[in-house]
């Protein structure tokens, strides 16, 4: 197995393309965008549905516990104080003045719907309705519970229970609350007073209406925000895509100019030598000049033979079916023919797999066939060796020749020749890495990677 030639620090190098991105293609990026957009909106309308349907929740839970605030303040700031032993033994001036403050002062500015005071016993000491005085009923664990640690306890009022009796009538739903008091004399007395739920929950409901009205121009002003830049990265996308066929228009050109180019310097200037070899063969035939004649024709079909490899050349870089039918070492092995018939020893080693892309492949044999050709032109070389490989998402290859090389410092094309910028142009579309080095009298070094 032939080496590549050692490349030492005496050797000038020159990166003509460096374009290595994450792998990424751009057909994604409209698409990319579209989801990013899509996605954020049916994350907001999902943020925004979570948040109502948490904020109604959280909105019940502050009924509750507003009317247990305003439950325990009712009792110990207004009921408390006026809890006598004469309102609890029914005097008539105490239980007025408590009926004027609940009926007058409470029940028109408040959601309350009555107030009642029991004993421990489940005895009913005072209500704002008469006619529940003085009864008895079983003590609920939330009532009992209640009455012994003298906190405030709430719960939606079942108004089937036999307690209720005298409730129904006041709304469709109530809220009732306990709370634990104590009398003048030590003894524990238990506070309960009814609310209108669905009154309470309006006022809730109305703070929370404001609330939502607020999220929703948020949500509002973010939608448009998205929008926005949702259009500002389409016709970002709009611009790129511009430049990439501008782009693909001047390689299409450069590829016109560079076939031009080869027909007008090789196959045409071999047919126009091949026309008056022919011209001199005819004339050597009327002079009746056997051995020239016979010289002549040898070099006309020479020439023609030389034609023919030439269209073929130009043809296999129109479509180079060895690529799709045999392969990328099948191809890059009769690139190399025309080199081997001039004696040069060409070496030839691939080592891919299944993974790299047709177009990639299409660009490994674009680069070895410009390479080649500038090695056929100007190295006057012994020997190249051709290497491919891969590396991670990357494919790699070496294009060595111990030719004449060239001169230190930055590398350009000569003008009016088009091959480097080829090179550079196949190398960028697959957003990879072309450079060369090369050393006088050592050779050129030419290393690309490109995506799979």
């Amino acid at each position: 197995m032939t080496t590549l030639p050692v490349v030492d620090a005496g050797w000038s190098r020159t990166v003509l393309a460096d374009r290595r991105v994450p792998r990424k293609p751009r057909e994604q990026v409209r698409e990319t965008t579209r989801r990013l957009i899509a996605g954020s909106l049916a994350g907001s309308l999902i943020l925004v549905l979570g948040g109502y349907l948490l904020g109604a929740r959280l909105a019940e839970r502050q009924v509750v516990s507003d009317a247990q605030r305003f439950s325990a303040l009712l009792a110990h700031g207004l009921v408390g104080p006026r809890l006598t032993p004469g309102l609890l033994a029914g005097d008539p001036k105490a239980r007025e003045e408590l009926d004027s403050l609940i009926h007058q002062r409470l029940v028109p500015r408040t959601s309350l719907r009555r107030v009642k005071i029991w004993s421990r016993q489940g005895r009913v000491l005072y209500s704002d309705d008469p006619r529940e005085i003085g009864r008895v009923h079983t003590l609920t664990p939330p009532q009992l519970a209640a009455l012994r640690t003298g906190k405030t306890v709430a719960e939606v009022s079942d108004l089937s229970r036999e307690e209720h009796v005298y409730e129904r009538k006041l709304g469709p739903r109530l809220l009732e609350t306990y709370t634990g008091l104590r009398g003048e004399d030590g003894q524990p007395f238990l506070f309960e007073m009814y609310m209108s739920y669905d009154q309470i929950r309006e006022q809730r409901g109305a703070v929370f209406r404001t609330l939502t009205e607020l999220g929703l121009a948020g949500f509002l002003l973010f939608v448009g925000f998205q929008l926005a830049l949702g259009r500002m990265n389409l016709r970002w996308v709009r611009r790129k895509q511009k430049e990439l066929d501008q782009h693909a228009s001047v390689v299409s050109d450069r590829a016109r100019q560079r076939m031009a180019r080869d027909i007008h310097d090789g196959t045409l200037q071999d047919l126009i030598g091949t026309s008056y070899v022919v011209n001199g063969a005819l004339q050597a035939i009327r002079d009746r000049q056997l051995p020239a004649e016979e010289r002549l024709l040898e070099r006309a079909a020479d020439s023609v033979r030389g034609s023919i490899q030439s269209l073929r050349s130009v043809m296999i870089e129109v479509y180079p079916r060895t690529i799709h039918e045999r392969g990328l070492t099948a191809a890059l092995i009769d690139l190399a023919q025309p080199l081997r018939t001039r004696g040069v020893h060409v070496d030839v080693q691939v080592a891919v797999d299944a993974s790299v892309s047709p177009q990639s492949h299409q660009a490994l044999y674009r680069v070895a066939q410009e390479a080649l050709r500038n090695v056929m032109q100007h190295a006057q070389a012994g020997a190249v060796h051709i290497r491919v490989g891969q590396s991670g998402d990357y494919v790699l290859m070496d294009i060595v020749d111990d030719g004449i090389g060239m001169p230190p410092g930055p590398i350009a094309s000569p003008d009016g020749h088009l091959g480097l910028s080829v090179l550079t142009d196949t190398v960028v579309e697959r957003h990879g890495c072309l450079e060369i080095r090369s050393a006088p009298g050592k050779g050129t070094h030419i290393r690309m990677e490109i995506q799979r």
